[in-house]
């Protein structure tokens, strides 16, 4: 290594290093103030999704089928939606344990973690930690062309862990505006 680059090696690092810090520190960064939950574009719709398993202690909280409740509520949006996603052996016990936590516009059940909607909220386009129970608050843009239909979305907020969702729950609840 020259003498040069030698020399300014420990300022690169520490660089570096501060570069991926902010970078997690904002990943991990959740609005504090949930009045900023809204969807941008006009024709974007507003989507709550819902990540449980059967077999997961938290998922089973008796408070959370009302928490849930409480924050698909608060969607208010014309066209909003909420989705439930079961990470549950088999498609049968998924829907039947999302059925504790009310209706659902879509629902993806089965599959365990490698089920299409652990797949999608979770691991892939939407990644996040895999953990459950979460709720994603997400914006939805539907873009119908001749060529075919392109769908953008983007997390808006992610909760993750019960007390993480009873607390959005809490928080929405008291909220005097609704999530547009």
């Amino acid at each position: 290594m020259n003498r040069g680059l030698r020399s300014i090696w420990p300022a690169l690092a520490v660089f570096v290093i501060g570069l991926a810090a902010a970078a997690a520190f904002r990943m991990n960064e959740r609005p504090s103030d949930i009045s900023g939950l809204r969807a941008s574009p006009p024709d974007s719709t507003m989507a709550v999704v819902l990540v449980v398993s059967p077999t997961c202690a938290a998922c089973n909280d008796p408070s959370l089928p009302d928490a849930w409740a409480t924050i698909a509520s608060r969607i208010s949006q014309p066209g909003a939606y909420r989705i439930g996603v079961a990470t549950s052996g088999l498609a049968d016990d998924g829907l039947r344990f999302l059925g504790r936590f009310g209706e659902f516009h879509e629902a993806l059940a089965g599959g365990g973690w490698g089920g299409t909607g652990a797949l999608h909220y979770i691991f892939r386009e939407l990644s996040g930690p895999a953990t459950v129970p979460q709720v994603i608050v997400m914006e939805r843009r539907v873009v119908k062309r001749p060529e075919g239909v392109s769908v953008h979305e983007r997390v808006i907020q992610r909760r993750v862990g019960v007390e993480e969702v009873l607390q959005l729950a809490r928080e929405l609840g008291t909220e005097q505006t609704r999530i547009r």
